[in-house]
């Protein structure tokens, strides 16, 4: 997961990670924030579904503002994921 949606490596950090084909992506960040990068990968001819396996905005959709709200709605979807479950996430990456 990373926290820093303006970070200038974070296509690099992308391209690097998702052939390891992880079981979770996130990006914190709203849409507004995180989409470009999502657009650079698009331009860079990452594949659709690869792009689709990235949770932006990441956690669920719990309502969350504080940062401990939104570390609870990230950490209560890692377990959904790793439960089965489909406990409602934000991202409609998708």
């Amino acid at each position: 997961m990373h926290t820093n949606h303006d970070a200038e490596d974070l296509v690099a950090a992308l391209e690097e990670v998702l052939p390891l084909n992880p079981r979770f992506i996130g990006l914190v960040g709203s849409r507004r924030h995180t989409g470009h990068h999502l657009e650079a990968l698009r331009a860079k001819g990452v594949a659709e579904d690869v792009i689709a396996r990235i949770q932006s905005p990441v956690g669920l959709d719990l309502g969350a503002r504080t940062a401990a709200e939104i570390a609870l709605s990230i950490l209560a979807g890692i377990v959904a994921l790793r439960r089965g479950g489909n406990a409602g996430w934000k991202s409609t990456n998708g």
